[in-house]
């Protein structure tokens, strides 16, 4: 039997047995027959006015009963199902907000990595132009030591140094001493 047919019948019997229980307006209703037939009628009479009245307001009651229990176990299975949607649309925004989570963590680990590399990028700038500096010092000391060793072979061999060259070396000599 289906979800909705048992709970249908279930809701449909305690409808019933409250439409038709102590303390109702159908009990009501049959205590005041009985009390006003009793007495007019003869006893067959008021027994067959009895059912017929009885199986009217029954049936309107068993009626009534059948289609408040069909409306309310619908209306059950409606909120049932509304709360099963709401369940998956929670975790749906719950893996939603995981993701967004992770997003972040992720976006916080690029900008650290991307902020050392800048980082590095500026000490690597820094180490170009020191090595930089130390090429052009070594360039600057094999040119003083190129003119100083022509300086000296022109001297040695007793011919006179030209001036320029002189005073070039002499130059290339102070641009590499303090």
């Amino acid at each position: 039997m289906g979800k909705l047919s048992q709970a249908n019948i279930e809701i449909f019997k305690e409808l019933l047995v409250a439409s038709l229980g102590e303390n109702t307006p159908y009990q009501a209703t049959l205590n005041f027959l009985e009390q006003k037939l009793k007495g007019l009628i003869s006893e067959e009479q008021r027994v067959a006015v009895l059912t017929n009245v009885l199986t009217t307001i029954t049936t309107q009651f068993t009626i009534q009963a059948m289609e408040s229990s069909r409306s309310l176990s619908l209306e059950d299975m409606l909120f049932e199902k509304k709360m099963e949607l709401m369940e998956k649309e929670i975790e749906k925004a719950m893996a939603q907000i995981k993701l967004a989570n992770g997003e972040i963590a992720f976006n916080q680990a690029r900008t650290a990595l991307v902020n050392a590399q800048t980082q590095s990028e500026g000490e690597k700038k820094k180490n170009i132009v020191r090595e930089r500096e130390a090429m052009n010092d070594q360039l600057r000391i094999k040119e003083a030591e190129f003119l100083s060793n022509v300086t000296f072979g022109y001297a040695a061999g007793g011919v006179a140094v030209p001036e320029n060259l002189q005073e070039t070396m002499i130059n290339a000599v102070n641009k590499i001493t303090p």
